[in-house]
């Protein structure tokens, strides 16, 4: 991973993407190049850059780690009272929430499928990822990252807030739309059927 930094103005920048994540542990740090020297970054940081980067171009993100000099108190300061300015310039604010783990793939095949089609419609509800989708839903609102106070600025200036797991991105708008689905209208308990249930000749998961 490799990184150049630039100096622009708020009032007056270049459209970038505001990176919106957990620090994790500074335990056995990576490696990336920050103008061509190397400079340790956090697990979790380092996979969010690995998986933001685009494979045909440049990328200007602002992350918080990397653009602010971490040891100059004075430096620090000064940026954190521009926070609030930093996230409403962006063109998006994307929340990583960290590699996929569990359920989290077929959670994100249900948010990305309600967001191309723009509503939930009875298609989604269809899925073959339905069950694991809603499934994968709990666990996923109990990552650390919803725990951390600065998300709330992070996230309130933002003008498009997006969620990321791994390679997997959508928007945040429709996540709380399922979420809602899920605790108001939607009550699902998913059993296993007694074999004499089951006709052989029918989808086993279709019956269920």
């Amino acid at each position: 991973v490799q990184c150049k930094l630039m100096e622009t103005s708020l009032s007056n920048s270049i459209p970038y993407d505001a990176l919106s994540y957990v620090w994790g542990s500074t335990k056995d740090p990576k490696r990336v190049l920050l103008e061509f020297q190397e400079y340790q970054v956090t697990q979790n940081l380092f996979e969010a850059l690995k998986e933001l980067r685009l494979s045909d171009s440049h990328r200007v993100l602002w992350v918080d780690a990397l653009c602010i000099n971490q040891s100059d108190t004075t430096e620090q300061s000064l940026q954190v009272r521009t926070m609030d300015f930093v996230y409403e310039n962006a063109t998006r604010v994307i929340a990583w929430l960290g590699p996929h783990k569990g359920d989290s793939a077929s959670t994100f095949e249900l948010l990305k499928r309600a967001e191309s089609s723009g509503d939930f419609g009875l298609d989604l509800f269809a899925s073959p990822h339905f069950f694991e989708g809603i499934r994968g839903l709990t666990p996923l609102m109990a990552r650390e990252y919803w725990f951390r106070a600065w998300i709330v600025q992070e996230m309130g200036f933002a003008r498009e807030l997006r969620i990321r797991c791994g390679p997997d991105e959508a928007l945040y708008a429709i996540l709380d739309k399922l979420r809602s689905l899920e605790r108001g209208s939607i009550r699902i308990l998913e059993i296993k059927p007694p074999p004499r249930v089951l006709r052989h000749n029918i989808n086993v998961s279709t019956q269920r």
